[in-house]
């Protein structure tokens, strides 16, 4: 990740669009460094699942 780019998908890749039209949008780089910025404390939060 760059942290300069963000994009948004309205539903998952793998179904994208199969059941109804889906979206995919390019966000501000103000918007990649806070999704970033959470996602890292998200992960930093996670404990293995065995």
């Amino acid at each position: 990740m760059d942290g300069l780019d963000c994009w948004v998908i309205g539903q998952s890749i793998k179904d994208a669009a199969e059941k109804k039209p889906t979206y995919l949008l390019p966000r501000p780089p103000d918007a990649a460094r806070f999704k970033k910025t959470e996602y890292d404390a998200i992960w930093a939060a996670a404990t293995v699942l065995l």
